[in-house]
């Protein structure tokens, strides 16, 4: 993977760059923020590495700020101060992950590996008659590297589910016009199902109709993300 490493720690840049490389990775490496900032600008990459202490601009603004540039590029905020309250921080600025820095380089090489697989096997399509809730869970499924495209209608899903390449994973909502027969067909071809309900529901006849998951509202896109990560990439790999 092509790797944007921001730490103003001479010596732990020195050895991220040295080990990901090690790892066959291309590694850019950046002391400051707004040196991040032009390389984003520049060229693109496939995940990057931002320390939250830096001296030209906080790490929160800077991860905020690369993803405007890259809206769906993985980042992973390392640091090592306390992961409470900084890791909902930094997950709250864009961040796909975060990492304490004294868990050490194999926790760095297992969430890479994470974005490198999402990367590699998920294409998700996200239909869901809540429009910023779908924004929501697109953000945070590009956030780490997956493919994502948001249908407002059956109709739409209905010819992502004809094209010869199909996606990994349909999020639908139960309540989207057409959703069981959505659901249904995507079972059909092989592809992944995770259908939204409200609280309460039943979700019997979806699991009948042939749904992988049934999630009820509120959504922890999280959790989603892990799900999706698994039961997509098994699909992917049959």
């Amino acid at each position: 993977m092509k790797i944007l490493c921001i730490d103003d720690d001479a010596a732990m840049l020195r050895i991220l760059t040295a080990e990901l490389r090690r790892d066959g990775h291309e590694v850019l490496s950046c002391p400051l923020a707004a040196s991040a900032l032009q390389a984003a600008l520049r060229g693109e990459f496939d995940v990057a590495l931002c320390d939250l202490t830096l001296p030209d601009i906080h790490g929160l603004e800077l991860i905020r700020a690369l993803k405007m540039v890259a809206p769906q590029l993985p980042i992973i905020a390392l640091s090592a101060l306390d992961p409470e309250p900084w890791a909902e921080a930094a997950k709250e600025a864009g961040a796909s992950f975060f990492l304490y820095k004294p868990d050490g380089l194999d926790a760095l090489r297992a969430e890479l590996a994470l974005v490198e697989q999402a990367r590699a096997l998920l294409h998700v399509i996200v239909a869901d008659t809540d429009r910023m809730h779908a924004a929501r869970l697109a953000q945070a499924f590009m956030g780490s590297g997956c493919h994502v495209s948001i249908a407002h209608s059956a109709l739409m899903v209905t010819a992502s589910l004809d094209l010869p390449r199909l996606p990994h994973v349909l999020i639908v909502d139960g309540h989207l016009p057409g959703a069981a027969d959505l659901v249904a067909a995507a079972k059909g071809r092989g592809v992944t199902t995770f259908v939204l309900v409200p609280r309460g529901e039943n979700d019997e006849p979806w699991l009948r109709a042939g749904a992988s998951l049934v999630v009820t509202r509120p959504v922890d896109a999280d959790a989603l993300l892990a799900q999706a990560r698994f039961l997509g990439a098994s699909c992917a790999a049959r």
